[in-house]
């Protein structure tokens, strides 16, 4: 994960503490964590949180269990508009298991990166393409209504954008600047 707090304890305590991060976790019968799910406050963008760092241990990702967490999270997200008006995600296309999530969650996708960097390793996910580059999903989803976001794109590009935000439900006013 490109947020490494998450593989230190101790900054992810800080990083509860402090409410830069709404920290979901699943345990087993015995009681020990075998899964995280985190919903990050603290992206630099106003009234935008971003919902990812699943991480769960490979014998769970096919259990009742991930499931839970996913639908605790998304009750959350639903029940609290006021602390998460505008959410968004950033899915590696490789791991499809996340695009599933992202679809129940009702993101929609909005960019596309291609190639942006050595495919990541999970742990207990066989990848068969080794050495390939990761694409990078980029999907958003609004939550509580908001006001038109004023959008300037190049004349070009007016209708494509339009159909994006048209398509993830949020409003948007577009202007054109001067193309010259």
């Amino acid at each position: 994960y490109t947020k490494d707090l998450f593989y230190y304890p101790d900054q992810v305590t800080a990083a509860i503490e402090q409410e830069r991060v709404i920290s979901f976790i699943a345990l087993n019968s015995a009681g020990t964590i075998v899964g995280q799910m985190v919903i990050i406050l603290d992206t630099g963008k106003k009234d935008v949180s971003e919902i990812g760092a699943v991480m769960i241990q490979p014998e769970y990702r096919r259990s009742m269990g991930l499931l839970q967490l996913i639908k605790t999270v998304q009750r959350f997200v639903q029940e609290n508009p006021r602390i998460l008006p505008f959410c968004e995600v950033n899915l590696v296309t490789t791991h499809t298991l996340s695009q599933r999530v992202c679809g129940a969650f009702h993101f929609a996708p909005m960019g596309l990166k291609l190639s942006v960097h050595d495919r990541a390793r999970f742990l207990g996910i066989e990848d068969s393409e080794e050495g390939r580059r990761e694409s990078l999903l980029h999907a958003v989803r609004q939550v509580a209504p908001q006001d038109p976001i004023c959008l300037f794109v190049p004349s070009r590009h007016v209708g494509f954008s339009r159909r994006l935000f048209e398509n993830a439900g949020i409003p948007v006013d577009i202007a054109t600047p001067n193309d010259d």
